[in-house]
């Protein structure tokens, strides 16, 4: 930091933000450079906030106005709102990824599959919710994976069972359970992942079917009920049932969805949404948490059942196998290098001669080929209210479980460690663990778990234990990949914070900011400063004597944020119109340590905001600043 520096105040004004955007996104074009600095001198008396006695606000007046072009009705559903369901992790519900060492084939179908039943409803009088309850709920069942747990529902007697292909979530094999069954194993047969659905086939003749009903003739309005497991084992081993109405029917890319508001949570996923006669109409898919940053209740989406009953044919008959080549780094493949991971802000080192495989983002893997190696990096959104530290998380009763196709399973150590040189720290919680796979083999693994905001990172490193032992080049090459885990988009030793943001986001270089960067796509650009705390213990203090210099400016929202975590925060959001006349939404965050006050402001025009919206949370939690 300079002398030169305004206490309290960022640097960069509103005109300097529009004016270096504007380059950077027009410089192909430009044959003169800008005039920064005369830019500079005019702009800096217009600057956001600095640091003295806050002004009382006629806020009512121009939230109006300012909340208006960013808080919209709900958008059309699409792919990404159906199928980027927010998970919340349930008790055994631990996001372990873990193959066994060598593939298992993809299995055939064992039997002739079984017309879909749509018959007439299962009475001409409306029974009871209890009394369908207890009719269907034997034939609703549980299904568990290593890194989390569904429903299903039986389709056919010998065996048959739909659910959600985000479910199976990439295994051949699964555990099933339900009311008066044991927990038996269940091969995946069928895949379809656009459509979000899988048949999986358990060796049990003694199944009773649900029912089939055409969802052409559901209504608006109509009763239905969502039977399920939701949050695993926390609510008990009995299936839970929802009550709602089909609230509207709505289709996305070619798929028909029945909106509801009965109540769907995580491992609701697969199970039947049911009429008033107890036939199904639907299979709970998602449910619909936040939009543009704000918390909506009610809307769950079931695909249709006509939907179902259309590809249970191709699921059944093996025709839509899994193709587990491609999962073993047949496709979307990178060979050794940098790799960055757009979705979830991260990067690692791909070993030389090692393979990597994103098709799933959620879900990267890497494997060394005949050597043997295996490393998984798997993440999942949590409740970062709820779980606002890995300790937090680990307090909760979470363990890592092994894969369901192991016959045995033993974590040997278990600590915390804090990584690395040359970057800011992270911190992550390893066990050491030993298995036995379906076929014998021993093996060894070290898993590491990491919090970062709400992206729970799961990093495991796995072989055989004659590799694990007796190969130490490919044991450094597993253990090396997950020490050169960075979530970190950029980090600054000197001044001692770093920040994570959307990775194709351009850096803007020569500016008076300490860190700058700007959508290509938008109008959004993020940049930081860092400035003495002037004393103050706390960020609540410290930003609650933060005012809007700018009288055309005006001060949405100001609050404390992140109270549960060792270092709360301090947010401000703000609207405003520059005097060329354009409306610009922004929100300031404000981290103190190390005797420094980070601001990290985040700003867009107005029309922008809502496309970006969703990000600033992302980007503020993940925010660090050395104690």
């Amino acid at each position: 930091m300079t002398s030169c520096k305004i206490s309290h105040m960022p640097r960069m004004s509103v005109l300097l933000l529009l004016a270096l955007v504007f380059a950077v996104l027009t410089a192909c074009q430009a044959t003169q450079s800008p005039d920064i600095q005369a830019t500079v001198a005019s702009a800096v008396q217009t600057a956001l906030p600095d640091q003295a006695p806050t002004a009382t606000l006629d806020i009512q007046a121009t939230i109006a106005a300012g909340v208006e072009a960013t808080v919209q009705a709900l958008p059309t559903v699409t792919a990404s709102n159906v199928r980027d369901v927010t998970p919340t992790p349930t008790r055994t519900q631990t996001p372990t990824v873990t193959p066994i060492l060598t593939p298992t084939p993809s299995p055939e179908a064992t039997s002739t599959p079984l017309p879909v039943d749509t018959a007439t409803p299962l009475a001409t009088a409306t029974p009871t919710l209890s009394q369908l309850v207890e009719k269907i709920e034997p034939s609703v069942v549980q299904i568990i994976t290593s890194t989390g747990k569904g429903s299903g529902f039986v389709v056919g007697a010998d065996g048959w069972i739909v659910t959600n292909a985000h479910v199976v979530n990439g295994f051949t094999h699964v555990f099933v359970t339900g009311k008066g069954r044991s927990e038996t194993t269940g091969t995946v047969v069928g895949l379809d992942e656009e459509l979000d659905l899988a048949v999986i086939q358990v060796d049990d003749d003694n199944l009773k079917p649900l029912t089939f009903a055409d969802s052409d003739g559901v209504s608006v309005g109509d009763d239905v009920a969502a039977v399920g497991f939701p949050l695993g084992t926390i609510l008990g081993t009995s299936a839970s049932v929802t009550k709602g109405v089909v609230s509207a029917k709505r289709q996305s890319n070619g798929v028909n969805y029945l909106q509801t508001d009965a109540a769907i949570n995580p491992g609701n996923s697969g199970g039947p949404l049911i009429d008033d006669q107890g036939r199904v109409v639907g299979i709970n898919t998602s449910r619909v948490e936040r939009v543009f940053g704000n918390s909506v209740q009610g809307i769950g989406l079931a695909i249709t059942s006509d939907h179902i009953s259309n590809a249970l044919p191709s699921l059944m008959s093996g025709e839509l196998a899994p193709d587990y080549s491609a999962t073993l780094g047949a496709a979307s493949e990178l060979t050794g290098g940098d790799y960055v991971n757009e979705k979830h802000w991260y990067s690692l080192q791909v070993p030389d001669g090692w393979r990597l495989n994103d098709d799933n983002p959620d879900q990267v893997f890497m494997t060394s080929g005949t050597d043997g190696g295996i490393v998984w990096i798997s993440v999942e959104r949590i409740d970062p209210d709820s779980f606002y530290s890995l300790d937090m998380y680990l307090r909760s009763g979470f363990k890592p479980a092994p894969d369901p196709r192991w016959t045995s399973w033993t974590i040997l150590s278990e600590r915390r460690i804090r990584t690395a040189v040359g970057q800011p720290q992270w911190e992550a919680q390893e066990f050491d663990y030993t298995f036995t796979d379906e076929k014998g083999a021993e093996g060894r693994g070290r898993l590491l778990w990491l919090l970062q905001g709400s992206q729970f990172f799961s990093l495991d490193a796995l072989s055989s234990a004659d590799i694990w032992n007796g190969n130490p080049a490919v044991r450094t090459d597993m253990l090396g990949v997950q020490s050169s885990f960075d979530p970190w988009t950029y980090f600054d030793n000197d001044l001692g914070y770093s920040l994570a943001h959307p990775v194709n986001w351009a850096r803007v270089h020569g500016t008076f900011s300490d860190y700058m960067t700007a959508d290509s796509g938008t109008s959004a650009v993020l940049w930081t400063d860092v400035v003495s705390d002037d004393g103050h213990t706390s960020a609540g203090s410290y930003g609650a004597e933060a005012k809007i210099r700018d009288s055309s400016f005006s001060i949405i929202k100001r609050q404390v944020v992140f109270t549960k975590r060792e270092s709360p925060a301090y947010r401000i959001d703000y609207f405003g119109t520059t005097p060329e006349g354009v409306v610009l939404r922004g929100a300031l965050l404000i981290s103190l340590g190390g005797g420094n006050a980070l601001w990290t402001i985040i700003q867009a025009e107005a029309e922008d905001w809502k496309e970006i919206y969703p990000y600033v949370e992302d980007v503020f939690l993940r925010v660090s600043v050395r104690p």
